[in-house]
């Protein structure tokens, strides 16, 4: 089933109809990395507090997130890993491989490429496109870059499903408008200037790293200004102001 999103403004749509806002979705996609981890160590079984804990949620809102989507933890036993990743590897469509292409094999570009823990997630990047002769012709991370212009046919020769955009902002728009005219359905796009109309006809979800950074830096001033709360409420008076609240009293 086909969603629509737009920046961070996301309603995801699973196949089994359930609507699942971005918070929850990310939550979830943050309990499967911690399932993953949990299968390869062995672990049998995992509690709520465990996996809010990596997802910085309150059990119950991790009983609540995993009973929206049928699941039902055993009192005094948590869940089952495995079929717990399971289910969820369902729900978010990670339980097949997808097949990927990058356009604009600049910098990002060229890290993403390189960039393994797409594959472990099922996502496989098997075409690379740019409009630059000196890197048309090359190869990074095994993937051959091609030009641009082979983008449409070589989509349905290969079957591609989603495309990561990491143009330069003055290219997206006609990126953009030539993945419209291929099969491609979804969109991963690490550059400014979307245009709105095309989002409903393919699926975009932009990734704007400018804001994730002014994120990070709030929350360190936030920090901040709670260890500084707690310090002053540790600290002891000075001398000066326990004498002056003598002679007041």
């Amino acid at each position: 089933m086909r969603y629509v999103c737009s920046r961070f403004d996301l309603v995801m749509t699973l196949g089994a109809q359930r609507a699942i806002s971005e918070p929850a979705a990310r939550r979830l996609l943050r309990y499967l990395d911690y399932l993953e981890t949990a299968v390869a160590d062995g672990m049998p079984t995992v509690s709520s507090s465990q996996l809010g804990a990596v997802a910085d949620a309150s059990a119950s809102q991790v009983r609540h997130d995993l009973m929206s989507l049928g699941r039902k933890g055993k009192r005094g036993e948590g869940y089952e890993v495995a079929s717990l990743r399971t289910a969820l590897r369902q729900e978010f469509g990670l339980d097949r491989r997808w097949r990927v292409c990058l356009i604009g094999v600049g910098k990002l570009g060229a890290a993403l490429l390189e960039h393994e823990a797409f594959v472990r997630r099922g996502f496989d990047i098997i075409a690379a496109y740019d409009v630059n002769p000196t890197r048309v012709g090359t190869q990074l991370g095994g993937v051959a870059v091609r030009g641009v212009h082979e983008l449409a046919s070589d989509a349905q020769r290969l079957g591609l499903e989603i495309a990561i955009v990491t143009t330069p902002q003055a290219a997206v728009n006609e990126v953009l408008q030539l993945i419209r005219t291929t099969q491609i359905e979804g969109v991963l796009n690490f550059a400014d200037g979307i245009p709105d109309r095309l989002a409903n006809e393919i699926v975009v979800h932009s990734v704007d790293m400018t804001s994730a950074l002014g994120l990070v830096a709030f929350d360190i001033i936030r920090l901040q200004a709670q260890e500084r709360a707690r310090s002053s409420l540790s600290t002891p008076p000075s001398r000066a102001s326990k004498s002056r609240n003598d002679t007041e009293e």
